[in-house]
């Protein structure tokens, strides 16, 4: 080394040497040493393979570093992508967003024609894990690019195991939008290419989905029929069966059977606990917030509702995060409490532009305007621009809730007859599409005049 210093091409730093110069740096990586360098490494890789063959786990991302200095890039894509899906399930989202990129990046470097096809299937397969994570995490354009890239892959490549996944997590992601037609259209694709490929638990998977879908759109009976069929097949599958509990329960919360809901989400919480799946841990105690909120116990929901927020904000799920703060929102606005209300849901509006979820800020954007509106800040008229974009993103909830809003601006100004008209119209509203908490809402309202 003292020589290899003297005649400049490294230098002694406080820890370690390193290279002069970074031309240095590559002729000495592409000469011999680069070669004796790559040799290590691989067979470091294989010892820790031969070592730990029965538990590798805690190895991932030290078989995924060393595989890919080793030249082994098909190897090391296949460990970045084990090491995701370990980090994915403790909840660290972002982290496992990390190593599916990472696998991307080496399996770019896999250049042999005999690696051809593993590679394809690499890039297919993380790429969706790429999307699905991104759109978690709110960065939606990100996501949706990379899961329809997966589709395009797949379908290309004829990988139907992965094609089916891709539809799936589009028809997830189009009905959260409220874009149903798309998401009907992709759900029905993935479940008819579940069928053909034998794949019970992507088939359940469709039918939970569409069962939300069925749900948003209005059909109460097929969402039931729905999940009660994944609930029978799905006993030994705690996620899938506690996600159909929680679908159930929210069915039942909007027809106002409180009653029912809660030990089916207590249920639900337990499964979702033992199977540690922070997703479904934060979905399912924003729903316990919303039995105690609905029954008017607000402490107890807003308990809730915080610890949902906490569950969420510790993965980086974004939307969870806005509907969280929106619910805490929605008990300062029943207690009287506008100031609190508005700072709650004005975080809500801010997550959901920062994730680019349109419905999100609708959510928000009614009792935004309604408080506005009230302390004289914006016209009343407002309210009715906001309900036409719920309208339009198919969001019957939010567009029944603007005009009971409205309703009470109306009532607030003594203008006593057009309160009662707007009352009304938003009572057979709810009626109609059994929006039972809506109901509640305007029947009270009404009685108030």
């Amino acid at each position: 080394m003292l020589e290899l210093e003297a005649a400049g091409l490294v230098v002694r730093t406080e820890e370690a040497w390193a290279f002069t110069t970074e031309l240095v740096r590559e002729a000495a990586a592409r000469g011999i040493l680069g070669v004796q360098r790559r040799d290590y490494h691989r067979l470091v890789s294989e010892a820790i393979e031969a070592t730990y063959a029965d538990h590798l786990e805690p190895w991932y991302d030290d078989l995924a570093t060393h595989c890919a200095l080793g030249a082994r890039w098909i190897a090391a894509a296949r460990y970045a992508r084990e090491a995701g899906l370990a980090l994915e399930k403790a909840g660290r989202l972002e982290d496992a967003r990390t190593r599916f990129q990472r696998g991307l990046t080496w399996l770019a470097s896999a250049v042999d024609p005999d690696d051809h096809d593993a590679r394809v299937q690499g890039e297919a397969a993380l790429n969706l894990k790429v999307g699905s994570l991104s759109l978690l995490l709110g960065d939606t354009e990100r996501g949706m690019r990379a899961v329809t890239l997966a589709l395009d892959i797949a379908s290309d490549a004829n990988l139907p195991w992965i094609e089916v996944r891709a539809h799936l997590e589009l028809g997830r992601r189009y009905a959260a939008e409220g874009r149903h037609r798309l998401a009907a259209a992709h759900l029905s694709t993935a479940r008819a290419q579940a069928a053909l490929e034998d794949d019970t638990q992507v088939e359940l998977e469709v039918f939970e989905a569409s069962a939300a879908l069925a749900l948003d759109q209005g059909r109460a009976d097929e969402a039931e029929g729905l999940w009660q069929q994944v609930l029978t097949r799905a006993a030994d599958t705690p996620t899938l069966s506690a996600r159909c509990q929680s679908g159930l329960a929210t069915l039942w919360l909007r027809a106002g059977q409180t009653e029912r809901a809660e030990p089916m989400l207590q249920s639900a919480l337990d499964a979702a606990r033992k199977a540690k799946d922070r997703i479904l841990e934060g979905r399912v105690l924003n729903n316990i917030g919303l039995v105690h909120s609905l029954s008017g116990r607000h402490d107890e929901a807003l308990v809730y509702y915080r610890r949902a927020l906490e569950v969420r904000e510790g993965i980086g799920y974004t939307r969870g995060m806005v509907i969280n703060h929106h619910n805490i929102g929605d008990v300062h606005f029943q207690r009287g409490d506008y100031a609190r209300a508005h700072v709650a849901f004005q975080r809500s509006y801010e997550l959901a532009i920062q994730s680019d979820w349109e419905r999100g800020q609708v959510l928000n954007e009614v009792f935004l305007t309604y408080l506005d509106a009230h302390f004289g800040r914006e016209p009343a008229d407002h309210l009715e621009d906001v309900r036409r974009r719920a309208l339009a993103l198919e969001d019957t909830t939010t567009a029944a809730t603007a005009r009971w809003l409205r309703g009470r601006l109306h009532m607030e100004a003594d203008e006593l007859d057009q309160a009662a008209e707007v009352l009304h119209a938003a009572l057979v509203e709810a009626e109609q599409l059994g929006l039972a908490p809506v109901q509640t809402l305007v029947e009270r309202t009404l009685a108030s005049m």
